[in-house]
């Protein structure tokens, strides 16, 4: 099993490296439709959301955008920094899926 990001995604499940999350779109949705999916990435400082796909298919090449999984978090999943830096136990996020797990 791949590294652990200390997230886990709406049902509980922890997200891993590797992994394909889906999460809603609130911009861009006449271009992306209501979700997209990104593959979970390790880089400096933390761990990045990839984008793979959009509810309308695959709109941007693999890869071409993304952030770092705090960055997307939004509405009533909205950490700050400290808590993000400092938790003993994984923040679970109510607007995240896993699709596949590697």
């Amino acid at each position: 099993m791949s590294e652990d990001t200390m997230f886990l995604d709406k049902s509980g499940r922890p997200i891993h490296v590797d992994a394909v999350i889906r999460a809603p779109i609130d911009i861009n949705q006449e271009l992306h439709g209501t979700w997209g999916e990104y593959r979970v990435k390790k880089a400096p400082g933390g761990y990045i959301l990839s984008y793979l796909r959009s509810e309308k298919g695959q709109i941007l090449p693999e890869g071409y955008t993304g952030g770092y999984m705090h960055e997307q978090l939004s509405g009533e999943d909205e950490i700050d920094l400290k808590t993000l830096v400092f938790t003993k136990k994984p923040i679970k996020v109510s607007r995240w899926t896993i699709v596949s797990c590697s």
